[in-house]
């Protein structure tokens, strides 16, 4: 199955159509981090995603 990439304009959205899909992420991020495995996961992959920008911006600074 192929598949075809989506672009979504985000200034065609309406702001209460936003409204919702945020209040839908919070909510979502809210349960799925109440899980002690996911929130290890999630901490993990910050880590890692922070210490890989630190590292890109100390060569770049040298």
């Amino acid at each position: 199955m192929e598949s075809t990439p989506v672009t979504i304009d985000p200034s065609l959205i309406p702001k209460e159509d936003w409204q919702i899909a945020c209040s839908v992420l919070k909510s979502s991020l809210h349960i799925a981090l109440a899980d002690p495995k996911l929130k290890a996961e999630y901490e993990a992959w910050k880590r890692k995603r922070n210490g890989k920008i630190n590292n890109e911006e100390s060569r770049e600074q040298q």
